[in-house]
């Protein structure tokens, strides 16, 4: 008997120390298990500004004691096997089997949807002075589209969606919903979101249906464009074992698509130097080769995960350029990318599920103010203007314009042929120009518009 109490005591003893002793010191670690990063030990610099010392401490050992990950992962696979239910941060179970995002409530229509709404019209509205063209995509979520396979008693609710659509009507916002489209392939039998991989998006079938949808838009103002159709695409499907982010097993046949012929040629990487937000640095930039007609656009698209993840190849093989920037907080600035980048078309993607203030700052957009028109006639012009700094890089060069009036407002720089907004930087006006639309003869010009405060 006592040998019974000391090995049950020594056992006891090795759960509680021999975690302590593996706990994980290592800075900056991500989860695989639950996909955020663990609390790191508190320092001086930072406490005070992370709550108090005991509650960090708290959240410090629970997430850094050894064999973490595999204690979470058994309670996950235990869980599921006795109880049928998935026990993780990220996903939950739906009728059937299907797995979604987990639920974080139901979204009203408010006060920042109209901010944001606001902001598209804004860029909606410069690009229309500059001659360029504006489509704003809508794609939904899981959650609206598969709602007959949400959890039994759920109450979700995306009506506000009534209300976001009608406020684009409103404001006369060229856009294209892919809701409809997506319920009906849904509600036909089309498989458009899987049933387990990937809780929130799209599908690859998903994506080439909702991505020639945006094509009809684009046809609508350019006719010279194709829709992408089946019989150029190879239809394969491959097995996913895990959730993205997870270790959860699954078995899952997924949709794989891709052109059976393409020609696309990168125009260099200018994600290192172009301003980016630190969190959300996606790039593409590419021609088509295949698509070289001047009546086929060069598009420049602000898009988010859907196109991110499996979009952008279907419209790459509709476009005769296509130039990608991850529109989270982005796109509050994109006079700064539409004059790096010159397009003939602007699109600004996004997910519904993504409409929040955490992805486009409200207080930013409320604040951000584009150049109006450029009418010659209407500024005052500095010509030969000396106060002018070249900051010569490999893709692009930085142009710094100081020491204008005080009184100087809308900011225009005209180089040969082109006109560029300067925008406000650090008190200083900047343009950027790719490098390959600068001569070294190129004669610079000044304009801006008097404030009238």
């Amino acid at each position: 008997m006592k040998i019974l109490k000391y090995t049950f005591l020594v056992f006891v003893v090795c759960i509680i120390i021999v975690p302590l002793l593996f706990i994980n010191t290592k800075h900056n670690v991500v989860s695989e298990i639950d996909n955020r990063e663990l609390t790191e030990f508190p320092s001086l610099e930072n406490y005070g500004k992370i709550g108090s010392l005991s509650d960090t401490m708290e959240d410090y050992f629970s997430d850094r004691i050894g064999f973490r990950d595999d204690f979470l992962y058994a309670n996950m696979l235990a869980n599921d096997w006795l109880f049928h239910h998935l026990e993780h941060p990220l996903y939950m179970y739906g009728k059937d089997d299907y797995v979604f995002s987990k639920y974080r409530g139901n979204v009203k229509f408010g006060n920042f949807h109209i901010t944001f709404i606001n902001h598209i019209k804004k860029i909606e509205n410069y690009c229309r002075d500059r001659g360029i063209d504006f489509i704003f995509v809508l794609n939904p979520t899981k959650y609206t589209i598969v709602k007959d396979k949400l959890p039994e008693g759920m109450n979700y609710d995306d009506s506000w969606l009534i209300d976001f659509t009608d406020y684009l009507d409103e404001l006369d916002i060229n856009y294209v919903n892919n809701i409809p489209l997506l319920l009906e392939k849904h509600k036909n039998g089309e498989v458009v979101y899987n049933k387990m991989y990937d809780a929130t998006h799209w599908n690859e079938l998903g994506a080439f249906y909702g991505v020639n949808n945006i094509i009809r838009g684009i046809k609508e103002i350019y006719p010279s464009v194709e829709e992408n159709k089946k019989e150029n695409f190879t239809f394969e499907t491959e097995m996913e074992t895990t959730l993205p982010s997870s270790k959860f097993p699954i078995c899952d046949e997924v949709p794989k698509i891709n052109p059976k012929t393409k020609k696309l040629v990168s125009k260099g990487d200018f994600s290192g130097e172009i301003d980016m937000d630190e969190n959300f640095r996606s790039f593409y930039y590419y021609s088509n080769a295949y698509k070289q007609n001047p009546e086929i656009p060069k598009v420049l698209i602000f898009q988010g995960s859907y196109m991110n993840t499996r979009g952008s190849k279907f419209l790459m093989n509709a476009v005769r350029e296509y130039t990608s920037i991850h529109c989270y907080q982005n796109v509050i600035n994109a006079d700064y990318y539409i004059n790096i980048f010159k397009p003939d078309l602007v699109i600004f993607e996004v997910g519904q599920n993504v409409i929040l203030d955490s992805y486009f700052s409200g207080e930013k957009m409320e604040q951000k103010n584009f150049n109006k028109k450029f009418e010659k006639e209407k500024l005052q012009k500095l010509e030969d203007y000396d106060d002018i700094r070249l900051n010569h890089r490999e893709m692009v060069t930085e142009i710094f314009i100081d020491n204008l009036p005080h009184d100087a407002d809308d900011v225009y720089l005209e180089i040969g042929a082109d006109v560029y907004d300067a925008i406000l930087t650090d008190g200083v006006y900047k343009v950027v120009v790719d490098n390959n639309s600068l001569n070294a003869n190129d004669k610079f010009t000044v304009y801006y518009r008097r404030n009238s405060n």
